[in-house]
């Protein structure tokens, strides 16, 4: 008994450390932008007229216009342009589903994958 607890436990441990592995490990929206729009949308190049180092970055549905753009963009392919780095397209889908819940008053996620299923 004291064997089958103490590996239940084991798994439990490792369960946890990769849950707070893949949490410290993941992209925040931030570094996304940082990485991938500020480069054009800054204070100096403002391309679109937006510069993102401007905004709040504490309360995204303190500027619901220029997050709600953002979605659309993010959702439709259109930003970041064709040609230009960009991340790949479940970053950017998840990016656009938890900048909605910003949008909603929902504290954002971390952008973590979701687990893979195989369907056999």
């Amino acid at each position: 008994m004291r064997m089958q607890l103490a590996g239940a436990l084991a798994v439990v441990a490792v369960a946890a450390a990769a849950v707070v592995w893949r949490l410290h490990s993941a992209p925040s929206h931030w570094q996304v932008v940082d990485r991938y729009c500020t480069g054009c949308h800054n204070e100096t190049d403002v391309a679109g007229g937006l510069a993102f180092d401007d905004l709040d970055r504490s309360n995204v549905a303190a500027n619901p216009a220029v997050w709600e753009a953002v979605v659309r963009k993010l959702r439709t392919g259109l930003m970041p342009p064709k040609g230009e780095p960009r991340p790949d397209r479940g970053v950017l889908e998840r990016m656009a589903r938890e900048l909605e819940h910003g949008l909603d008053g929902l504290p954002l996620a971390p952008l973590i994958p979701a687990p893979s299923r195989s369907h056999a």
